[in-house]
């Protein structure tokens, strides 16, 4: 038996991800904190129309989510490595399209690149966790990993804007363009393989570890009770309740998720008149908050059997610092409330991704986690659209952020179903299959 917790080149493998995943909030992000910018509203024509503002991250969204759901299932044959400098590639190039961009259509072009390379970045990381790690390291794997999109999203805000007022708009797109290259490739290229068994740098102890906690999970989920089978088919993860009921939550996690970090900045500075200089640190501070919550939330997970608690609590926790955000008349008051909210976010994050790898098997991982993404981000499009829109009818971001704290509400009522089911059933999806007339169970 190989000594437990002997797990450091599989901690390797994630912090790459964590690094992969925080330059690709810095590519992302920066346009939520450029629609704050006059000037670059002013060379795009979108000065007066908080619509279209909108839709600068709306169409990223789109061609993220229609990557997610229709291009995942070719990670599972090109495998994580290549998957992850493929993408990589994809975002410098979408980068020096927004530099040169000359016009409001150059600049939703060079976002839809940017979806469309980012959209499969979660399936893969989904994948390589499934693949790497023992069930009982996946709440921290996927904890660290995930404080990239918080990271990431907290230095965007005052780097992007010390860019912009020192060398001004473009240089953010080609600065920001050249990290990819120069950091994320080579660090794939080095410590990511596609299986433990194809690294340089594991030893055999930890991928004994690996294997035998792997193999351990495969038997249980396939132990289904009185011999029982259950069919191995991808049909099976689409007709699953327990996977639509976490596609359902995390989706409304997503609008959360961007319906804050689209407007924060403008929040910021136009209601709550703060400047550059100090929007730079405030906007930021919600992502701090985060990834404290985010790690802190992964350890417990070591120690809480239901891990659907952190969604639930997440998303009322969100509604509840919206509600005190919006109606507080401090404005750091009202800044420290939408850190929280932030929190609850980040509270929920790492529990989604240990749920819905308890729900899938291995063998469909990645393409289970584009269809789950996939649907979240395209309907999340819909969101920044959406809030420019009532902003610009109502003349007020309060009826706006309203729609977030709906969507908060909606999620925790779903989260805590999910929370019951778990610890009742929480229908895994099983694989049998029978091999030369003797019953063998693979996953």
């Amino acid at each position: 038996m190989a000594e437990k917790g002997s797990w450091r080149s599989g901690y390797i493998v994630v912090f790459v991800l964590f690094v992969a995943l925080l330059v690709a909030y810095l590519d992302r992000v920066n346009a939520s904190v450029l629609i704050a910018d006059t000037g670059f509203l002013n060379d795009m024509g979108i000065a007066n129309r908080p619509d279209l503002r909108g839709l600068v991250m709306s169409v990223f969204l789109w061609a993220y989510g229609g990557a997610a759901l229709l291009l995942s299932f070719a990670l599972d044959k090109i495998g994580a490595r290549r998957g992850l400098v493929m993408v990589a590639l994809i975002w410098s190039a979408s980068m020096f399209l927004g530099g040169i961009a000359g016009s409001f259509v150059a600049l939703i072009l060079s976002r839809l690149v940017l979806g469309i390379g980012e959209g499969l970045q979660l399936p893969v990381n989904s994948m390589v966790v499934k693949t790497w790690a023992p069930p009982r390291e996946r709440g921290m794997a996927n904890s660290i990993w995930g404080t990239g999109l918080f990271v990431g999203s907290a230095i965007t805000m005052p780097l992007v804007a010390w860019i912009v007022s020192t060398m001004g708009w473009r240089a953010s797109f080609f600065i920001l363009g050249v990290v990819p290259i120069v950091i994320v490739i080579p660090l794939v290229l080095l410590f990511v393989y596609n299986r433990p068994q194809e690294s340089r740098w594991i030893s055999k102890t930890e991928l004994s570890y690996i294997e035998e906690e792997l193999e351990a999970e495969r038997t249980s989920q396939s132990a289904t009770g009185q011999g029982v089978e259950v069919k191995t088919e991808w049909r099976k993860v689409l007709t699953s309740t327990d996977y639509w009921l976490s596609a359902i939550t995390w989706m409304l996690t997503t609008w959360m998720f961007w319906g804050l970090l689209t407007w924060l900045p403008s929040y910021l500075k136009t209601e709550r008149g703060f400047t550059w200089a100090q929007m730079g640190g405030l906007s930021a501070l919600p992502y701090l908050v985060g990834t404290v919550l985010l790690l802190l939330s992964g350890y417990l997970m070591f120690r809480v059997r239901r891990s659907t608690i952190f969604m639930w609590s997440g998303c009322l926790a969100y509604a509840i610092s919206m509600s005190m955000a919006v109606m507080s008349k401090s404005n750091l008051a009202s800044a420290l409330w939408m850190s929280l909210a932030m929190g609850g976010i980040c509270w929920a994050f790492g529990a989604s991704f240990v749920v819905l790898q308890k729900i899938v098997p291995t063998s469909v991982t990645a393409r289970a986690t584009g269809l789950w993404q996939g649907i979240a981000q395209i309907s999340a499009g819909f969101v920044p659209y959406i809030m420019g829109w009532i902003i610009a009818l109502t003349s007020s971001f309060t009826a706006g952020f309203l729609f977030l704290i709906i969507a908060a509400l909606l999620g925790a009522v779903l989260n805590f179903v999910l929370f019951t089911r778990e610890g009742r059933t929480f229908g895994r999806i099983i694989i049998k299959t029978v091999v030369a007339s003797s019953p063998a169970v693979s996953e």
